[in-house]
């Protein structure tokens, strides 16, 4: 399975990077020249496995809700598939992404108050713990996440009893 390098080149699709099909003959090629006649290696480009997160967020007291469902969904993203964004991140396989890791990292950031009904959904399935179905594949971010801002369902009066997260 071949990773482009996505450093140095300009990859058509950053968050699912391909080599194309004539650089994948090459190296095949290359391999089975030195291989014995009894192995024939195929090369071939890494299956990528999206995940989207679906979750209802408050923000901290002052922060603009627009702007922030924005930042959010591009955190998620960092998150999820980091050599978009960085350079120096590697593409791993055999990765997994638990639910309160997610949790974890989402609390953490400086704009967020509380989160209610997070889930992670890959395919038509939700999922506590993502993995990729086979050893060749990866999970990568949906450019797109579902986030919505949480019912403010803590109420300010005297004679309640329930402590609000504000």
């Amino acid at each position: 399975i071949v990773i482009p390098d996505i450093e140095n080149s300009n990859v058509f699709d950053i968050y699912q990077p391909r080599v194309s099909k004539a650089t994948l003959n090459e190296i095949q090629d290359f391999v089975n020249e030195r291989n014995t006649l009894h192995v024939n290696a195929v090369v071939a480009n890494p299956e990528y496995e999206e995940v989207t997160v679906d979750l209802g967020v408050k923000f901290k007291k002052g922060y603009d809700e627009s702007y922030y469902l924005k930042k959010l969904n591009e955190d998620i993203t960092r998150l999820l598939s980091p050599w978009a964004f960085k350079e120096t991140a590697k593409i791993e396989f055999g990765t997994s992404l638990h639910r309160s890791t997610l949790i974890h990292y989402i609390e953490k950031l400086q704009y967020v108050d509380y989160l209610e009904d997070v889930k992670m959904k890959k395919g038509e399935k939700f999922y506590t713990l993502v993995s990729p179905e086979t050893p060749i594949a990866i999970l990568v971010s949906a450019r797109q996440h579902n986030l919505r801002l949480a019912e403010d369902s803590c109420n300010e009066t005297v004679e309640t009893v329930e402590i609000c997260q504000k």
